[in-house]
């Protein structure tokens, strides 16, 4: 299927705020070397399919669309006239049959649930067997379950844990609430935390699947504000992430992979946080990965670090296991003054289990 210009404009909009009126995504002029946001060229749908185009300094349809096909690697096609920045031709409303595909992570995300205490819940069992997060506390807010019932009517688990991923600004600006997320992952388990497919496999089944634009986004687990965050932690998938903020007190992030750390894109809120770990997968992705964000930022702020005996800080944690909390009493009282001071009830239990224990 053809992207929509919501998938460009997402794509290309990184860490920034696009800005969106009468369906009309801003973006900057790459079709004439580019300028802060809001810039002055924009795009949205066609009524009946393709991309409309308009660039106020008059580049030509295919000047513009060859440079968003060359800066998002998609192919956009469509032959339909672009725009001018001072034509009087009426703006059209989005296709509509885009509308359901761009909100699908944005219903899923409705759909979930924080995963309870009950230690036999799917989610806790998965955790539990690679002993990825303390059994007596709340999940990170950022990272829940969705039933299979709200998944796919093949679903071939109990469901899934789904973990919200959004643009930094969107961090920020929602702490210490969740942001509407830009895209959700989906890791499907059975009823005893295994694997599971969320269909049959045989009908393109997978047991993590992505939803909406994860480009330029993160999961966040802790403070998002570099002044207040004790440092960052950046980790490739969600276990790894999970593992790494049950035994760190810094803010945790999962990446979805290499290419954020690749890429750069979000270089400009990573340079924020006065400490940066990388805890690189064992394999040559995570490895190059690790390096080039070392590379762009300085070693003097960025530590990259593989685990010497595992493949990735969930199999390290698998490894190395995570003790019962036996007396629960000073923890509850050290994250009662947390939230006070206006932490997360989460979050405030993710800090003093580890400050306490």
């Amino acid at each position: 299927m053809t992207p929509s210009a919501y998938d460009v404009a997402q794509r290309l909009s990184g860490s920034r705020r696009v800005s969106v009126s009468g369906g009309w995504y801003r973006l900057r002029g790459i079709c004439h070397g580019g300028e802060s946001l809001p810039g002055s060229l924009a795009i949205r749908d066609f009524r009946d399919g393709g991309i409309a185009v308009k660039c106020w300094k008059n580049c030509d349809r295919q000047r513009i669309m060859g440079a968003l096909e060359r800066t998002t690697g998609w192919k956009l096609g469509g032959s339909k006239q672009a725009v001018r920045g001072n034509s009087s031709t009426p703006l059209r409303t989005p296709a509509s049959s885009h509308r359901p595909r761009q909100a699908h992570h944005l219903r899923l995300w409705a759909m979930r649930n924080r995963i309870p205490f009950d230690p036999s819940h799917p989610a806790r069992l998965w955790a539990a067997q690679r002993s990825l997060y303390w059994a007596q506390i709340p999940w990170p807010d950022s990272v829940q379950w969705l039933d299979s019932s709200f998944i796919h009517p093949l679903h071939q688990g109990a469901g899934a844990i789904v973990a919200a991923f959004a643009p930094p600004h969107a961090w920020l600006s929602a702490w210490p609430r969740l942001p509407q997320p830009s895209a959700v992952e989906l890791i499907s388990v059975d009823g005893s935390g295994a694997p599971a497919f969320d269909r049959p496999e045989g009908k393109g089944g997978r047991s993590k699947r992505t939803y909406g634009i994860r480009t330029g986004a993160l999961c966040l687990l802790g403070e998002p504000r570099p002044e207040v965050a004790a440092g960052l932690v950046l980790a490739e998938g969600i276990a790894d992430a999970l593992s790494l903020a049950a035994r760190e007190t810094d803010t945790v992030a999962a990446l979805g992979g290499t290419s954020g750390m690749a890429t750069g894109e979000l270089d400009g809120y990573f340079q924020g946080f006065h400490r940066i770990k990388v805890v690189a997968d064992s394999d040559i992705a995570g490895v190059a990965g690790a390096r080039a964000i070392r590379r762009r930022l300085g070693s003097q702020r960025v530590k990259a670090v593989t685990i010497g005996n595992a493949d990735d800080p969930a199999d390290a944690a698998a490894i190395e296991g995570i003790p019962d909390i036996e007396d629960l009493e000073p923890i509850r009282e050290f994250a009662a003054d947390l939230r006070d001071e206006g932490l997360p009830s989460w979050e405030a239990a993710r800090q003093a289990i580890q400050l306490v224990r």
